[in-house]
């Protein structure tokens, strides 16, 4: 999914320019940039742009970390491995802010 990013550079007379460029990730945005003759000085994610946040999904709330703990800590008593009980809770939590987080073996 492709972000907006806000950037700042200066052109090859020297003179900070200011726009913004569509891209998948950080690396293709400079890249966009450096291809319109500009030298990157800073970029940024613009708000409600793709994800919304640059460093991944939003906030999982305090008590859905609450719930997603005792029901670990349950599993885990029981003496269900570790990935198990991570699959089982990704699952139950379908639709919620903790389910977006990758659960990979």
């Amino acid at each position: 999914m492709a972000r907006v990013y806000k950037y700042a550079a200066r052109n090859d007379s020297g003179q900070t320019v200011s726009g913004t460029v569509k891209a998948k990730n950080d690396a293709e945005a400079q890249k966009l940039i450096r291809d319109k003759g500009l030298q990157p000085m800073s970029m940024s994610v613009t708000k409600g742009s793709g994800s919304g946040a640059i460093f991944g999904p939003p906030r999982i709330k305090a008590r859905e970390i609450m719930i997603f703990t005792r029901q670990f800590a349950t599993m885990i008593s029981a003496g269900i491995p570790v990935f198990e009980c991570l699959s089982v809770l990704q699952i139950q939590s379908q639709g919620r802010a903790i389910s977006a987080r990758p659960c990979r073996r």
